[in-house]
């Protein structure tokens, strides 16, 4: 058991959690920078990424005592998690965002345990078509150019 009265598994989650906290308020910060249209979207998703890791993180306070039995989940998935992030952040900037988008949410999700290929390939191609429906159409936004169309 933690110090903290929590499970390790509950810990390094809260842990996790409260990282995601921090990197999102830092970089709500040059969010704000940019143009009002521009800045829309991501000062959405941190906000929003905000208030799920703070409610996480109450959540398992909370429920702690009751899920002291659980085992230990492998620390491989937390590191993938942050190698994740670090490699979709690189590849938006290098193949562009919707080519990193469509090869980084199916494997993401499929690294995660998600193995239902239609499944993967309908949440895929909603959630790109979504945001090229939404911002790219509706809203004239440009996100980083794909290496295929320069």
């Amino acid at each position: 058991m933690a110090p903290s009265g929590l499970s390790p598994r509950l810990l390094a989650e809260v842990l996790f959690a409260a990282f995601l906290i921090l990197a999102s308020a830092a970089l709500l910060f040059v969010a704000t920078d940019l143009p009002a249209m521009s800045a829309l979207l991501p000062v959405a998703m941190l906000v929003a990424l905000i208030v799920l890791c703070a409610v996480l993180i109450v959540a398992q306070t909370i429920r702690r005592d009751s899920l002291k039995t659980l085992p230990v989940e492998k620390v491989g998935r937390v590191i993938g998690g942050f190698a994740a992030i670090f490699v979709y952040a690189i590849a938006v900037d290098v193949v562009g965002f919707y080519t990193a988008t469509l090869i980084g949410l199916p494997v993401t999700a499929w690294i995660f345990g998600f193995r239902k290929p239609i499944g993967l390939l309908a949440g895929t191609a909603i959630f790109v078509g979504a945001i090229y429906v939404i911002f790219s159409l509706g809203m004239s936004q440009r996100f980083p150019a794909e290496i295929w169309f320069n």
